[in-house]
């Protein structure tokens, strides 16, 4: 972390925010942790505050090209980090998908071993190809052929249709019976 990025998390504005929003954020900084306003421990608010001075002072003497390099560093952060993010929730959900043909392609009453596993490997990877049949309806697939939301949300229509029925039982109590 650079020491300008430093100074804009600790005034908790953006790069990109202009001078006023800067100033603006470094005020209210400054009127919660003035060492005058601190109850309790007034040496800890006044390192804070000489924290929250020196960052205001670091971004007031950085230039328009240093603020507009490190926010379109962060960007660029943040777009790896959402296509990494992507691609491990896409390989979690082909390894499910893998899993549940496996358990799919287990015989009737036995469980899914290590060879069906692997046969539903071989059979997913050469059928990676060619779209799915059976679990959801044309059109449905959400990115990239992932049926996962689509079998989620059966599941959830399930459970839904299992409480309504619960729910919509005629629960009524015995009437009371009382002997005078």
């Amino acid at each position: 972390m650079t020491r300008l990025q430093a100074a804009f998390d600790i005034l908790g504005v953006s790069p990109d925010s202009d001078a006023a929003t800067v100033k603006k954020a470094w005020r209210a900084l400054v009127r919660t942790y003035h060492p005058d306003m601190a109850r309790t421990d007034r040496e800890a608010a006044t390192r804070r505050l000489a924290a929250i001075n020196a960052a205001f002072d670091a971004i007031g003497a950085s230039t328009e090209a240093e603020r507009r390099s490190l926010a379109e560093a962060i960007a660029r952060r943040r777009l790896a980090e959402e296509a990494a993010r992507r691609a491990r929730a896409r390989a979690h959900a082909q390894a499910q998908r893998r899993e549940s043909d496996a358990a799919r392609a287990a015989k009737p009453g036995e469980r899914a071993t290590a060879e069906a596993t692997a046969r539903a490997r071989a059979a997913s990877a050469g059928a990676a190809e060619r779209p799915r049949t059976g679990s959801a309806p044309a059109g449905s697939a959400g990115p990239d052929g992932d049926h996962a939301t689509w079998d989620l949300a059966r599941k959830a229509a399930r459970a839904f249709q299992a409480a309504r029925e619960v729910c919509s039982r005629d629960i009524r109590p015995e009437p009371l019976s009382v002997c005078f």
